[in-house]
């Protein structure tokens, strides 16, 4: 996971590079610049809160569909989520193996391996139990739920019957088991 800087509960934030960071309520909005050890500010406060540190999770979709991988990367980096892309299985499986997320969601229906492989490779190798897997796909079946789950997925949603609200509500209870 990457540091971010969370200021409290009625503070959000958002990163611009490396230096800058947007602070805002739904009132003001402050400009903190990040240099070295210190904080300097500037926009509508002379003095935003200090940040407390928190971990920004870094999550992988294995998503074959272009409009798919766009759209949920666009909008869960907007939550404050860390995206990568992997537009299918073997795709997903290499970049695993280069840095481990912290949340997987993964899509069934994909080419050169599915979902399913993907499951059971990371089954065999031990790291589904490290990398909490969210399934997302249009198989809605019982029994294929049941499959996923049987191979180590913590969740399923069916992105056929969601909205982008329920899938956040899902990402946060899948990573925190």
């Amino acid at each position: 996971m990457n540091t971010l800087y969370k200021f409290n509960e009625e503070f959000l934030y958002k990163f611009i590079d490396k230096n800058d960071i947007i602070i805002h309520d739904n009132n003001n909005i402050y400009k903190t610049i990040y240099i070295g050890n210190s904080l300097t500010h500037g926009g509508y406060s002379n003095n935003p809160p200090r940040p407390e540190v928190y971990e920004i999770m870094n999550i992988l979709i294995a998503e074959d569909d272009v409009f798919f991988q766009k759209f949920y990367k666009n909008e869960l980096e907007q939550h404050g989520y860390q995206v990568q892309i992997a537009s299918n299985g073997k795709e997903a499986l290499a970049m695993i193996a280069k840095q481990k997320p912290d949340l997987m969601i993964l899509d069934i229906i994909m080419p050169q391996k599915d979902g399913f492989e993907v499951l059971e490779e990371l089954s065999q190798s031990g790291q589904i139990s490290s990398i909490p897997v969210l399934i997302f796909s249009t198989l809605g079946q019982e029994k294929d739920v049941k499959q996923a789950l049987d191979l180590g997925a913590k969740g399923f949603v069916n992105k056929s019957f969601f909205d982008f609200d329920s899938l956040l509500v899902k990402i946060k209870e899948v990573a925190s088991t």
